[in-house]
């Protein structure tokens, strides 16, 4: 579920190999190529680390729910992503972080401001259940081990030879759903729950993950807006505003040309024609910007389809 080295979770011994190899003939065997819950309770240790090879390996793809709530107020943010691959997990909250800044960002800032700046600014929690589904290459390989080619498919998940030096499957994640639940009645999250604990050991390592990288992430957030605000200032020192008096002659100047064309604005606010062809072009470019500024914020006024 996370970007965690799959080589230390790879079996070292050959009685590790063995149960590895059972392990992952089970799980492919069993698992559907279309989505169902599943309980992590009736894996046992090396299906449990199977689990995570094969989704590592880009045949398993997974399925986690998440409630995250910022500890100094009360609304929280569910979240339900999939991920399979190395770099599923990431792929998958790369775009519910960037939403929650749009959401968080003040409220953050405060926390960052606060007394208790050096804790954890987020709770992260898993919802249960999880759910999992075979991927394309799951099913591949499941066809594999029907087949009989069993050491195919091992050699493949446990990096053994001719596989052991292959490039790692980065896999894809996926944010399939956002729900913002009414306020729950305390600003301080809960101690997770013990049945939540033992729901899955991957799921409950990504989210004390994301507690624990949440604050790297805003502050990244937030180097890059105060960047994008150094950029403009920058750009409005070299382009200021125009005076009134300027703000009025272009004014007038723009409003006789639409009605009488080019050299009746030249010749009724005194400017030679060359000037005025000038100050046209630089108003219709304007006047295009403006237009264009105009749309762009007319399309990000739809309302969000959760």
């Amino acid at each position: 579920m996370k970007d965690e080295n799959v080589s230390d979770r790879l079996p070292k011994t050959a009685e590790e190999r063995a149960l590895a190899q059972k392990a992952i003939s089970h799980l492919l065997t069993t698992i559907p190529a279309r989505w169902k819950d599943y309980d992590s309770g009736d894996l046992n240790e090396s299906e449990e680390q199977a689990l995570f090879l094969l989704t590592a390996a880009g045949m398993i793809e997974r399925s986690t729910s998440l409630r995250m709530r910022l500890r100094n107020q009360r609304s929280s943010v569910e979240a339900q992503i999939s991920c399979t691959g190395m770099r599923g997990g990431i792929e998958a909250l790369e775009p519910l972080f960037a939403e929650l800044w749009n959401d968080w960002a003040d409220d953050w800032r405060a926390w960052k401001a606060g007394d208790a700046k050096e804790s954890l600014s987020v709770h992260c929690e898993p919802i249960p259940p999880s759910r999992w589904r075979l991927t394309k290459e799951g099913v591949q390989a499941r066809k594999e081990l029907r087949d009989g080619n069993f050491g195919y498919v091992d050699s493949y998940v446990l990096k053994l030879e001719p596989f052991k030096h292959r490039d790692p499957v980065r896999g894809h994640g996926r944010l399939l759903k956002v729900i913002r639940p009414e306020p729950s009645e305390t600003t301080e999250a809960e101690p997770l729950d013990l049945a939540i604990q033992k729901l899955d050991a991957d799921v409950a390592k990504l989210a004390a993950s994301i507690s624990g990288n949440f604050d790297t992430v805003f502050e990244k957030f937030e180097q890059l807006e105060q960047a994008k605000k150094s950029r403009r200032k920058k750009t409005a020192d070299k382009n200021p505003e125009p005076s009134p008096e300027t703000q009025r002659f272009e004014e007038q100047f723009w409003s006789i040309y639409r009605q009488c064309g080019l050299k009746a604005a030249c010749h009724e606010m005194r400017i030679d024609e060359r000037k005025g062809t000038k100050l046209r072009d630089k108003l219709k470019q304007r006047q295009r910007r403006a237009a264009v500024k105009a749309e762009k914020e007319r399309r990000g006024t739809k309302p969000r389809q959760d």
